[in-house]
């Protein structure tokens, strides 16, 4: 699963060298977070061989038993888009985000533990956008604005002798 991903940034030219050299903390923190994804989002036990198209739930309103999960996974997802956002185009990382979350609810059509929904992938991605905004806010923050002019005394001021 974490080659999937990995292809899929490869399709959008991701230079994961630059990242390396550029922080290898925001690397390392990317594959704890594919490590977790894989760990906490794949059925590891349960798995068939044929798919139970039937069990999946198309419904965008969560039941009150998953409403705890939905936040979680919105949680979860956050990370992913804040640790992408910097050499990364928005779309990219957004479509990463869909990527992952997409492709846990398709392995879950193929288990008897877990039920693959819609609503999943709709907050998992909504996650990922929320973690590209925060970190594009944080970036907006952190870089000197060009379009403020520092404040330069009056010319009469400058004038007198």
């Amino acid at each position: 699963m974490l080659l999937f991903c990995a292809k899929i940034l490869n399709q959008f030219q991701v230079p994961l060298r630059n990242i390396a050299y550029r922080s290898g903390l925001r690397v390392s923190l990317l594959v704890l977070w594919g490590l977790a994804w894989a760990g906490f989002g794949i059925p590891w036990n349960g798995m068939t061989n044929h798919a139970h198209w039937g069990v999946i739930r198309w419904s965008l309103i969560p039941r009150p038993r998953s409403i705890d999960d939905a936040i979680l996974n919105f949680l979860f997802y956050i990370p992913l888009g804040m640790l992408g956002r910097r050499s990364h185009s928005a779309g990219a990382i957004i479509a990463v985000g869909f990527a992952c979350s997409l492709t846990t609810e398709l392995i879950q059509v193929f288990s008897h533990t877990r039920t693959p929904t819609l609503l999943d992938v709709v907050v998992n991605t909504a996650g990922t956008i929320v973690g590209v905004a925060l970190q594009s806010r944080i970036l907006s923050r952190a870089q000197p604005r060009e379009d403020v002019a520092s404040p330069q005394p009056p010319e009469s001021y400058s004038s007198r002798s």
